[in-house]
């Protein structure tokens, strides 16, 4: 940490000399010279008459509105353009020193611009500084405004349905889980999530709970989605890419805005924003939204299972008369039990100070409660007043960028339906962040900056168990990105990025390289190489806490044992040394060891070699211990078998499939010991083509390929069962002197017994490590190289000035790999392909619009923690509609539908069947701000 602090003051040094320099200022409007409506996303770009400084540009806001401030005094031409619409030039426009000057712009409909809005990741406005700059030799969506209001989302996360290399799984009304090139994931984090340059995750989870964010839909002003590594700049956890929402600011969009809205399911919604600035120096803003609804029910047959079993056993003991040694517990009677009412309720206060025209603070905070089922890794969760609350200072003075957050999670009365156990979570996450930017004339601009982050989980044991002590996580990195113009047709970028990890001994290097071919205004050529990496999660290091409870059946009855669970499955993070499996040849199968299962045999302790046979008498006590069943002879003549050898009956091993609750058969193979974890390294090469034909089809092509190495695959159960061969039991039961005499009729007995016995699992291959002595064990670990082919295509065709046809179309080569190492399949948990084909129409002089959005989705395996399986393929048709109210120009009524055709389907193994959802909302906007 010394060494980033020493490295901070070097940034601040190299930012002083800008204290002393004089700016200008230039604001303005954009509208439709037909119709007078503003346009938002409009493109406004200075470029000096000097060539030794830099371009400086903005984009509209939802207003209409722009701003670009820190414009040194000199002779430029301004343009502004839009998609649909002629450019408009203006040369020369002198700015004077301190100079205020404000230039509206009419633009007239008429052709198609390349690129609208690609200054919003490049370049922006001291109030929307987007402070890491990947653009030019990245893959960019950026949704605005127009897009984002034209439909109600239930989450922000509903606005990425349907892009190019998104996946987007809904597991109810506004839960979803989203992933940029697959590796999605139950609780899924696979990419950075950020709001206003704040990381949006929950705080020590890494979870990615679009559902969670206090951010109101009225308040987006756009969402950026980078696909592919940005570690170079953005850092740790950001290789799969980054999606950033963006709110609006105080400045420009004051004003009213409230909805209330009714829908299927009980839904009702209403939110509000304000917005207010006084002397163009001081702007705040406050947003509140609330929701609540009854969700689309799910269930889980295991859990089920589990509970039902439970309360078998507990009546089983009351006729008896008998008192239950294992009575059900406060935690036993909330297995399987589900809650699907739904709630949200959040807010968002923002607070600007414009100390001069080069210096501005913002202070932001935001809360946000919410009620409702939640998909995890070990199990479904019944989450209860979940309230996560963040605060965050920025500092920004010209092109230097400071700030601080913290992010703070109370999961409130939240529990698992596996184990009916309370989930604790009151942790926090730090960060701070400086960043810079300088220019030697116009052709080199340099962007530099450090990033600090602390990690602090606080989960009562109940998610790090005992590593509650030992849990936190300190990273810090630094890094700097190089963008040279070689004449009008080239660009190169290089970038480079270092960061450190307190429970990782090695510093890891994210570099970066594109060169930019633009072989005219509207044809652009792009290839570039990137490496990233993502670190193991507080989950992946730290997970300790029990899954599903064994099923205290001590009345063993005559039905296959396969359909108890007489063992605790549990969840481990991995230690620093990893977990290592004793393997000699004094052992069992494929030299293992196994730690007998407690409940069958509790005077049988400490690790004895993975063979059932030397189990045998134990077995033979065990199943013999039926009373009352008839069968006394029998079991008198099966007691008297001396015990078999591993050469007489084989042995083999089997696991416990957590989605299931049957036994499959496995290759010993593929138990090997599992190291330490590592830093999952991906390496991309990517080429990209963005171009317009005909001036009406805008095309974006993208081809890359992905190398992972050291990948950190889902939750998956190490620890398998050992079981005696059915087969070969059956045939040395058969040879037995007690079966084979002609005075007893054992001989049509010994399949049963084979069959009763080899349903026994007699013990538990675990690793040394193992605290929990028979009990299963899921937990996570590194595989070797994956290599996949990708291809993401989008494009928008203007059909005429009010239609417009997008589409979308993403593809990769594998959606399940195989290791090499450990034979393991390791799901994408993401399809192979995927496409939508949209409809959007929109008049702007009587505001009516709709649109119709058909998706597809190809089926994929599953095997994400205890949810294993397959999705189906499916296809769902989405419609939204809106129209100002006849004589109301403060009054908008807006329609959206999501699955129109009610298509019922799953998107993910443990998630419920999705139906119809149809939305009606009202939108007023009493003053003259409006969306």
């Amino acid at each position: 940490m010394k060494k980033i602090l020493l490295i901070t003051l070097f940034l601040l040094c190299l930012s002083v000399n800008q204290l002393f320099s004089q700016s200008a200022l230039l604001r303005g409007t954009v509208s439709d010279l037909e119709s007078g409506k503003a346009l938002n996303g409009a493109n406004i770009t200075l470029s000096p008459a000097n060539k030794t400084l830099q371009a400086l540009g903005t984009v509209s806001n939802s207003n209409g509105n722009y701003e670009i401030r820190n414009i040194p005094p000199g002779s430029y031409s301004i343009t502004v353009s839009y998609i649909g619409y002629e450019k408009f030039v203006l040369e020369p426009f002198v700015l004077t020193s301190n100079e205020q000057r404000k230039l509206d712009v009419s633009l007239k409909p008429q052709a198609l611009e390349m690129d609208p809005v690609t200054v919003s990741a490049h370049k922006e406005t001291i109030d929307r500084q987007s402070t890491k700059i990947l653009e030019p030799t990245a893959s960019v969506t950026i949704l605005d405004t127009i897009q984002i209001q034209q439909r109600r989302a239930m989450s922000p996360a509903d606005h990425l349905i349907g892009l190019a290399g998104v996946d987007v799984v809904k597991t109810g009304i506004n839960q979803s889980m989203v992933a940029i090139r697959g590796f999605n994931d139950i609780f899924s984090g696979s990419h950075l999530l950020m709001v206003d340059n704040r990381i949006g995750r929950v705080a020590s989870l890494r979870f990615n709970a679009y559902n969670f964010l206090a951010v109101a839909n009225s308040d987006i002003e756009r969402i950026e989605v980078i696909r592919g590594p940005a570690a170079s700049l953005y850092g740790p956890n950001s290789a799969s890419g980054v999606t950033h929402i963006i709110t609006k600011s105080p400045f420009g969009s004051e004003g009213t805005t409230i909805n209330f809205g009714l829908g299927q399911r009980s839904i009702f919604t209403t939110d509000f924003r304000f917005a207010a600035s006084i002397n163009n120096k001081f702007g705040f803003k406050v947003t509140g939204s609330y929701m609540q609804g009854v969700d689309f029910p799910s269930h889980d047959a295991f859990e089920d299972s589990v509970r039902t079993r439970l309360i078998e056993i507990e009546l089983d003991y009351q006729r008896r008369g008998l008192l239950n040694p294992d009575p059900l517990d406060e935690n036993d009677k909330r297995i399987g039990i589900r809650d699907f009412y739904l709630s949200k309720m959040a807010g968002t206060a923002r607070f600007d100070y414009r100390i001069n025209n080069n210096l501005t603070l913002i202070f932001n905070t935001g809360y946000n409660s919410a009620s409702n089922m939640e998909l995890t890794k070990i199990s479904a969760a019944v989450v209860d007043n979940w309230r996560t609350i963040y605060g965050q200072a920025k500092l920004i003075y010209k092109n230097l960028f400071m700030q601080a957050y913290i992010n703070t999670s109370n999961s409130g009365d939240t529990y698992l339906t596996r184990d009916g156990g309370d989930l604790v979570d009151r942790s926090k996450f730090i960060s701070t962040q400086i960043q810079n930017r300088t220019s030697l004339g116009n052709f080199q601009h340099f962007i530099y900056g450090i990033d600090a982050y602390w990690t602090r989980p606080v989960t009562a044991g109940t998610v790090n168990g005992v590593f509650e002590q030992d849990d936190q996580i300190n990273e810090a990195g630094f890094y700097l990105q190089s963008e040279t113009n070689l004449g009008e047709q080239f660009k190169f970028v290089l970038a480079g990025r270092y960061d450190f990890h307190n429970r990782i001994d090695e510093p890891f290097f994210s570099p970066r390289a594109g060169l930019v071919y633009s072989a005219s205004q509207d044809h652009r050529f792009r290839i570039s190489y990137s490496k990233a990496f993502t670190t193991p999660s507080t989950e992946n290091l730290f997970l300790d806490r029990l899954v599903s409870p064994l099923i205290p059946d001590r009345f063993i009855s005559l039905s296959p044992f396969a359909e108890f669970q007489p063992f605790n499955i549990r969840v481990r993070g991995v230690p620093d040394n990893g977990f290592k499996y004793e393997q000699n040849e004094e052992g069992g199968i494929a030299g293992l060891y196994m730690q007998p299962i407690p409940l069958y045999f509790p005077n049988q302790s400490g690790f004895i070699p993975a063979d059932a046979t030397v189990m045998w008498d134990k077995v033979v006590e065990l199943i013999t211990r039926i009373s009352g069943s008839g069968l006394d002879l029998f079991f008198a003549g099966l007691k008297s078998i001396p015990a078999p050898t591993a050469q007489d009956v084989s042995s083999v091993l089997k696991t416990f499939n957590t989605t299931t609750g049957e036994f499959e058969l496995i290759d010993p193979g593929i138990i090997t010991n599992i190291l330490g974890l590592e830093s999952t390294k991906t390496t991309t090469f990517e080429i990209g083509y963005k171009g317009i034909l005909k001036n009406k089809l805008i095309v974006n092509v993208d081809l890359y390929y992905n190398q992972i190495k050291d990948f950190i695959g889902p939750l998956l159960l190490e620890t398998p069962n050992v079981f005696f061969d059915e087969e070969s039991l059956n045939e040395f039961l058969l040879a037995t002197e007690v079966f084979t005499s002609s005075t007893q009729p054992f001989i049509t007995l010994a399949p049963t017994f084979a069959r009763w016995i080899s349903n026994i699992p007699v013990g538990t291959v675990t690793p040394n490590e193992s605290i929990y002595p028979g009990d299963l064990m899921l937990t996570f670990r590194n595989f070797g190289d994956i290599n996949l082919v990708g291809l993401d295509l989008d494009f928008s065709y203007a059909a005429t000035k009010t239609l417009n046809i997008s589409g979308a179309y993403s593809y990769v080569s594998k959606n399940i790999f195989q290791d090499e190492n450990s034979v393991r399949d390791i799901a994408l948990n993401a399809p192979k392909q995927k496409f939508s084909l949209g409809l959007q129409y929109r008049e702007p002089k009587s505001g009516l619009g709709w649109g119709l959005r058909y998706r597809y989705v190809a089926g994929f395996p599953v095997n994400s923690g205890v949810f294993i399986g397959e999705v189906n393929p499916f296809g769902v048709l989405d419609l939204n509609a809106g129209l100002d109210l006849p004589g109301q120009s403060a009054i908008r009524l807006t329609l959206t539908v999501q699955n129109l055709l009610d298509n019922k389907h799953k998107e993910f193994v443990g998630a419920p069947e999705i139906g119809r959802l149809a939305h009606f909302q009202v939108k007023f906007y009493p003053d003259k701000y409006k969306d």
